[in-house]
């Protein structure tokens, strides 16, 4: 299998091990708008091998009838009209999240690709995790009744949560907002844990604390607080579109840094979600409150636990240790996309993205949204 690679930024490097998953995989071309980016990637990643192909234009990629498949790594507002392209030149396709940014974008996606024959994979690596399977097995298996009510969170490191301050990232038109960009992984475990279609999206949360009020200047390095601010950071990532030197505080911008969001699904199941930039450490947490027990999960103890009310007793699974990669769902995704079997589950990421994009709606309007009637033809 022939793989090309499309956007050439931080996130694509999880995929140049493709070929570590098969004997006959190969990376045969790479595209990118910046000239730099692919020569880093070809030095760094491919040892200097000069027989891998380098395209400034997706386009040129596509016409390649060699290329069987596709990864689409590009900033988020290309990613419909890439897949288009693809699907017409019957290429297999694995598609970054979130899958599209606005309404008519995700409209425009549901209709081209849904019966689409080939593969289709969101980049939703958390749903393949030893961790969410042990979670998702054990709901399905019924051990805890009935599933009545869900919550998860999301913390963010103080790094992680400053670069997207420091990047494209921190404006909504270019994702769709804070909750589709980072978070789609997130509204995807709990529509996958509750098998169940979303009726209702409430959502509140904006940005307190990344203002002006407390930096005056705005590139770290010439900052007074240097050596006290827990935002600076001195990674050095040659493919990353973040400005490390770039102040989150003084950055123009529109994405929130907390948020809430409850769901009302089919059945009477509700779910929240938060998610937070103010920690002390990332993590993701979640609990499913079923009628006859609970399960809580940690994705960084790697810990399961099962606390049943009648006999009352508990099983703890731990999971082996925390993998590189999203805890091994960066390999598991890749190894399932290179699979021969077909596989389209983009309606998964068509709906990740319409609940992230109601609770934006919500948030920004103060109204509970109904998804029926915010995207009807997933109905």
């Amino acid at each position: 299998m022939n793989i090309g690679i499309i956007g050439i930024g931080n996130r694509a490097t999880a995929y140049f091990k493709l070929p570590e998953y098969g004997s006959d995989i190969r990376i045969t071309a790479l595209c990118d708008t910046n000239d730099s980016n692919l020569d880093t990637a070809i030095q760094d990643f491919f040892h200097g091998d000069e027989s891998i192909r380098r395209y400034n234009d997706y386009m040129d990629l596509m016409a390649c009838d060699d290329i069987d498949a596709v990864v689409i790594c590009s900033p988020d507002t290309t990613h419909v009209s890439i897949v288009e392209e693809a699907m017409k030149r019957n290429k297999r396709i694995l598609l970054e999240k979130p899958v599209a940014t606005t309404g008519d974008d995700l409209i425009r996606l549901y209709q081209h690709s849904i019966n689409y024959k080939k593969t289709i994979l969101p980049g939703f690596v958390l749903r393949y995790t030893d961790l969410y399977q042990k979670v998702k097995e054990i709901v399905d298996s019924g051990e805890i009744g009935e599933i009545i009510t869900l919550e998860a969170n999301e913390t963010l490191s103080p790094i992680h949560a400053a670069s997207f301050f420091r990047r494209w990232h921190r404006l909504s038109v270019n994702n769709g907002g804070f909750l589709n960009a980072k978070c789609s992984h997130d509204l995807d475990l709990i529509s996958m844990m509750t098998s169940r279609k979303p009726l209702y999206v409430s959502s509140f949360g904006s940005n307190i604390h990344f203002n002006h009020h407390h930096s005056k200047s705005i590139l770290c390095s010439q900052c007074e607080k240097l050596m006290s601010c827990k935002y600076v950071d001195q990674t050095i990532n040659k493919l990353s579109s973040a400005d490390y030197d770039l102040c989150p505080y003084l950055v123009d911008s529109d994405i929130v840094d907390h948020q809430v969001v409850s769901i009302l699904y089919e059945g009477g199941i509700t779910a929240s979600f938060t998610v937070s930039m103010h920690a002390s450490a990332g993590n993701r947490m979640m609990t499913v409150y079923g009628s006859e027990g609970t399960i809580r999960s940690d994705f960084v103890k790697q810990e399961v636990i099962v606390d049943y009310i009648k006999p009352q007793r508990q099983e703890i699974y731990k999971i082996d240790e925390l993998s590189p990669g999203h805890g091994g769902g960066d390999e598991k995704l890749c190894r399932l996309f290179i699979d021969k079997s077909d596989n389209n589950q983009v309606y998964d990421g068509i709906m990740s993205t319409a609940i992230a994009l109601a609770a934006e709606k919500s948030r920004n309007k103060k109204m509970v949204i109904s998804m029926k009637e915010f995207a009807s033809y997933l109905y």
